[in-house]
């Protein structure tokens, strides 16, 4: 059990660096990016924030409820994400439905392995 959890984890934790960082270096991009899907412009920075220490709590085993939170806060935003990339029909809607995927695996064995 300590496997599939440590393998949706670390292939979450590596997409949301990843997003996080790109928050930071395609800033502009990613901007025309949200406007496009209704989103003001102005989350990319604190979003990419977001990611990035919801990384940090997910892996971290100190505080249980931020942990809890960081869950809850990506499990959110990539609901969202999936469907505004369906409304939009962007066709980019498979990344956030695949993180959506790997949050619930993750979430579901971490409350197996470490309860």
């Amino acid at each position: 059990m300590k496997i599939i959890y440590w393998i949706s984890t670390s292939l979450l934790c590596i997409m949301m660096t990843v997003q996080g960082v790109q928050g930071f270096l395609m800033t502009e991009a990613l901007a025309e990016l949200y406007n496009s899907l209704g989103f003001p412009s102005s989350l990319v920075i604190p979003l990419a924030i977001a990611k990035l220490l919801a990384v940090v709590a997910i892996l971290s085993k100190k505080v249980k409820i931020l942990k809890t939170l960081a869950y809850y806060g990506l499990g959110l935003d990539f609901v969202l994400a999936t469907g505004s990339h369906i409304m939009s029909s962007d066709g980019l809607w498979a990344f956030p439905l695949v993180a959506l995927i790997l949050l619930v695996v993750s979430f579901v064995y971490d409350r197996k392995v470490y309860s």
